[in-house]
């Protein structure tokens, strides 16, 4: 008898979310912007901690759980501004980069 199985669904975006981390890894090592990229992202982890941190702190001074919960959707708002902060210089080079290659390659004759 086998243990519990995986819906179908659930592999599917387990292999979609595998796949994805791949090719964007593998792009960022292409362009030699993963160390880059990678440390970065872990700003904004810290960040999002930091911001997670203080809000338990504060939840657990004032006696209400319910406080982190609210607090969830203000961590995406953290996590996006940090993210701009540190990212848009090399997202406009990565792009600059990737629009001078297509128009190398004739794909974009126009520009």
């Amino acid at each position: 008898m086998a243990g519990p199985q995986l819906p179908w669904h659930a592999a599917v975006a387990i292999v979609t979310v595998i796949a994805y981390s791949a090719v964007t890894l593998t792009l960022l090592f292409g362009y030699g912007m993963a160390a880059i990229v990678l440390s970065k992202t872990l700003l904004v982890f810290i960040a999002v901690l930091l911001f997670m941190t203080l809000v338990f702190v504060m939840s657990q001074i004032l006696g209400r759980i319910d406080i982190v919960d609210a607090a969830w959707s203000l961590a995406f708002v953290i996590a996006t501004i940090t993210s701009l902060r540190f990212l848009i210089p090399y997202i406009i080079l990565f792009c600059q980069s990737f629009t001078a290659r297509l128009i190398k390659l004739q794909y974009l004759p126009f520009l």
